[in-house]
């Protein structure tokens, strides 16, 4: 019990506020067609943190996860499927997390217990390119949305209500979304 208390009030000690630009907006309801197209996903995954590489296959596969999960609860597909052939259409994703961070400020914040501020920058950017698999028609599709944390002590009452980690789950549903309810409209655009 005193782990989980322990957890939680540093947690809120941490004094951290997220903020995203809003560039993607929520959807609440997918519109319920009555023909649904099949789709075949292909993702790739990169995560850039200060113009470096990382590579983390677990994240990765998170990611892959959420994709589909999303894609077959918005309801605007017949099926679904990951790395696959034989649907009708194909859309093949690269999404980027690039992040920006001064370690110095980091540093110096924590050093000087919160009171100096610091704050890092975390941009997700989709870029997918739709396949119709019987006419080969391509189309592209570009997403992006960021969040900015700040770190500061004055902040520490907004931390439950923008907490970092809540911003950027919530920016990346909306983006994920986003590219259902696009590539959905791109296909039916396409077909009429």
């Amino acid at each position: 019990m005193k782990k989980l208390i322990c957890c939680i009030v540093m947690a809120f000690l941490c004094s951290c506020a997220g903020f995203r630009e809003g560039k993607v907006s929520s959807i609440n309801t997918f519109p319920q067609p009555d023909k649904k197209p099949s789709l075949n996903i292909s993702l790739d995954f990169v995560v850039n943190m200060n113009g470096n590489t990382i590579t983390n296959q677990a994240t990765e596969n998170n990611i892959k996860a959420k994709v589909i999960e999303r894609f077959k609860a918005s309801g605007l597909f017949s099926n679904v499927t990951l790395d696959s052939s034989g649907q009708e259409y194909s859309l093949n994703i690269k999404y980027e997390d690039r992040g920006d961070m001064n370690v110095f400020l980091s540093v110096l914040t924590g050093a000087t217990l919160y009171i100096f501020p610091s704050y890092s920058k975390d941009t997700n950017i989709i870029t997918a390119q739709l396949v119709n698999n019987k006419n080969k028609h391509k189309t592209e599709i570009v997403l992006n949305d960021s969040m900015t944390m700040w770190q500061q002590i004055l902040l520490l009452p907004l931390t439950p209500f923008k907490h970092p980690l809540a911003e950027a789950v919530s920016m990346q549903n909306d983006l994920i979304d986003n590219l259902a309810l696009q590539t959905y409209e791109n296909i039916k655009n396409n077909t009429n």
